[in-house]
C-alpha cells in the first residue's frame, strides 16, 4: 500500500476513505471500530460520537506504512477478517479498504462469509499504473535506494503489462462482484468523496484517475 504514481500513496487514499466513512457513520449515530493488517496494531473497540471519530483518525495516522517496510510487519487479510467476524455484531456496516494484490483465496472466502451477515463495502486500491500501461519510452522506477529502467515502448512489454497487472485486477473485481460483493476499484488520484459515494450506492467503479 506504500505505493503511488499519481498524487498520493494507496495507503493514504485508503485512510482518506476510512476517515470520510467514519464521519458519515458517526453522523448516522453508528459506533466506530477499526482493524489493521499491521502486526502489533491493536483493534479499536466500538465507540460513538466525535470522540470515536477522532480516535479512529489518530489510528489511521499510526497505521500508515512506510516504503520498504518488511512483509513480516503485515498479517494476512484473512486473519483480520476472522478477527472481524468474531468481534462484529450481525448487521454491521463494514468498509474494507485493501490492496487487491493481497487478496488470496482464503481472504476471498472470508469476505464472502462476512458478507452473509454484514453490509460489506469493498474498496480495492489500484494505482493508475496498475490498470493501464505507462506512456511509451524508458521510465525510471525507484524504491528510494535503487533505480531500474523500464522499456515501456516494447509491444511485448505492454501486452504483458495488460495481462499480468490490469487483467488480473479487473478479473478479480469481476469475480468479487459475481459473488455478490459491493466491490469497486479506487484510484489514489481520484476525489475521495466521489469514490465513497459510488461505493456506498453500489455503483460499479473502475478506479478513474
Amino acid at each position: 500500500m506504500a505505493f503511488g504514481t499519481r498524487v498520493r500513496f494507496k495507503s493514504v487514499q485508503a485512510a482518506r476513505l476510512a476517515a470520510l466513512f467514519a464521519w458519515v457513520a458517526a453522523g448516522e449515530g453508528d459506533r466506530l471500530a477499526a482493524m489493521s493488517t499491521l502486526r502489533n496494531a491493536p483493534a479499536l473497540p466500538p465507540r460513538g460520537g466525535e470522540r470515536g471519530v477522532m480516535r479512529l483518525l489518530a489510528a489511521l495516522c499510526r497505521w500508515q506504512p512506510a516504503p520498504g517496510d518488511p512483509e513480516a510487519r503485515v498479517r494476512p487479510v484473512s486473519a483480520v477478517l476472522d478477527e472481524a467476524s468474531r468481534a462484529l455484531r450481525p448487521g454491521s456496516r463494514v468498509l474494507l479498504a485493501v490492496d487487491p494484490w493481497r487478496l488470496d483465496e482464503a481472504a476471498i472466502d472470508r469476505m464472502v462469509a462476512l458478507h452473509r451477515h454484514h453490509d460489506l463495502i469493498l474498496a480495492l486500491l489500484a494505482d493508475p499504473l496498475e490498470l493501464e500501461p505507462p506512456p511509451r519510452g524508458r521510465l525510471p522506477i525507484s524504491d528510494g535506494g535503487r533505480t531500474l529502467w523500464l522499456d515501456a515502448g516494447s509491444m511485448a512489454v505492454r501486452e504483458a503489462w495488460q495481462r499480468e497487472l490490469s487483467g488480473r485486477v479487473r478479473a478479480l473485481t469481476a469475480r468479487l462482484r459475481r459473488a455478490g460483493l459491493a466491490a469497486g476499484l479506487v484510484s489514489p488520484a481520484e476525489d475521495v468523496v466521489e469514490a465513497l459515494a459510488g461505493l456506498l450506492h453500489g455503483r460499479p467503479r473502475e478506479g478513474r484517475a
